[in-house]
């Protein structure tokens, strides 16, 4: 039986899925909230659960290809396909290319391709590789190249942009190298570097994206530390850091998806091995906008995200040494456009976390480069404009800013949350329930 999860992770009914009355948690959502509803389409998927997995949508079919059980460090190179990521099917047990996970994939000129990636030995020795694979029916594999000009690696991203494949980062683990090089190829076999240094550090299990006529790179890790910046190019050659401060924790082993003019980044881990099943969401890459807290797929990291009618899907992936197969999807409950359309420009933006909220919530805003070091104030007032507590009251550069709301001097009811930088004024409502 399929099981809808709605914004705190409740279980909700589909008469209750009203946007202008939609009751979970004891919240009551009034307006078009930043929200999703989750939907588990199986507990368990026919294919072993797994970590380190690819995953794209070929045909109009969802494919999951090798990958990894953390426990027993058990290496695949299967494939499996499903049109609906209830029943799912075996294109092949054993594919041309070997076991391996931290590999990546695309699908670029009527083909799956499969590269890079790494496996264990018996004496837990990592192997990485440099092969490049492709398959038209999941079945039949041909090599492109057993060494293309990239080094070898692993936990890197690739992309479809600009009529190209491209090799993004990553992790030699044999030899304790990262990376922060660009790669690029029109046929799999011949191999450019756009560039051997970008302008984001180097990193390994970062997320990428294509969104906006633009290529993104988003968190990651050196292997000592996370980081939560995001990045942009449109040639691969030349980066623009868009923030470092998105609002997100930093993590690693995370997807990120473009959906609906925004682009979605959700779960992953950080240096902690903490791990996480919040969702985010941005129109432009600067201000970022927390969808779920909490979603209803468990917290892990290294599992696979693609959008498939029209909704994100997420399926397997691992928490500490738990590995998952189960299949979830999402469609968004009415998303707000933030503010701010065009990169660096554009007023200031007041986001809100949980709203209605009972105790705390968090308040993003964004300070535009056009407001830059201006005084910025960030004020609580009641419904007769009477300012009951300043949160902010500071001169601020451009960028994005948190602040933790703590509303227990507060009683129950309506308030207005109003931000000024400069000349402009932003006001959002409030709602405390207790």
């Amino acid at each position: 039986m399929r099981k809808v999860i709605g914004f705190m992770g409740k279980a909700i009914s589909k008469k209750d899925m009203s946007i202008t009355a939609l009751i979970c948690n004891c919240f009551v959502i009034t307006s078009l909230f930043a929200g999703m509803n989750w939907t588990q389409i199986t507990d368990y998927a026919e294919w072993t659960p797994r970590a380190g997995h690819s995953s794209v949508v070929f045909n109009d079919t969802m494919w999951v290809l090798g990958g990894l059980v953390t426990t027993s460090k058990e290496h695949f190179n299967d494939v499996w396909y499903s049109t609906d990521g209830d029943s799912w099917s075996q294109a092949t047990f054993s594919a041309g290319w070997s076991k391996r996970y931290g590999h990546s994939s695309v699908v670029f000129d009527n083909k799956m391709w499969v590269m890079g990636g790494e496996k264990y030995n018996d004496l837990g020795f990592s192997n990485c590789y440099k092969d490049v694979w492709y398959s038209t029916d999941g079945i039949n594999w041909t090599c492109a190249t057993a060494s293309a000009g990239w080094s070898k690696r692993a936990i890197h991203t690739s992309l479809v942009f600009d009529n190209k494949m491209w090799i993004i980062g990553g992790l030699n683990d044999s030899i304790m190298q990262v990376y922060n090089d660009v790669w690029y190829s029109t046929d799999g076999i011949t191999w450019i570097c756009a560039t051997d240094s970008a302008g984001w550090s180097q990193r390994c299990g970062h997320s990428s994206t294509v969104f906006d006529n633009k290529m993104w790179v988003m968190g990651g890790t050196n292997c000592g530390e996370s980081f939560d910046d995001v990045w942009y190019s449109d040639n691969g050659t030349n980066w623009t850091k868009a923030t470092s401060a998105p609002g997100w924790n930093a993590r690693q082993c995370f997807p990120a998806v473009a959906l609906n003019n925004k682009m979605w980044v959700c779960g992953g881990t950080d240096c902690n091995l903490d791990d996480y099943n919040d969702v985010w969401y941005s129109a432009n890459g600067i201000a970022w906008t927390r969808a779920m807290m909490s979603a209803g797929w468990s917290k892990r990291n290294a599992f696979t995200s693609v959008i498939f009618t029209g909704k994100m899907w997420v399926m397997g992936g691992c928490s500490g040494n738990a590995p998952y197969s189960d299949v979830w999807n999402s469609a968004t409950i009415g998303v707000e456009e933030p503010l701010i359309s065009d990169l660096g420009m554009g007023n200031a933006e007041l986001e809100i976390g949980e709203n209605p909220f009972v105790k705390s919530t968090i308040i993003s805003y964004f300070v535009p480069p056009n407001n830059d070091y201006k005084n910025i104030r960030l004020t609580i007032n009641d419904i007769s404009g009477r300012t009951l507590k300043t949160l902010v009251d500071e001169e601020k550069g451009a960028g994005n800013y948190n602040v933790n709301l703590n509303a227990k001097e507060l009683k129950t009811g309506v308030y207005f949350l109003r931000l000024t930088t400069g000349t402009f004024k932003t006001t959002k409502k409030i709602t405390i329930i207790r």
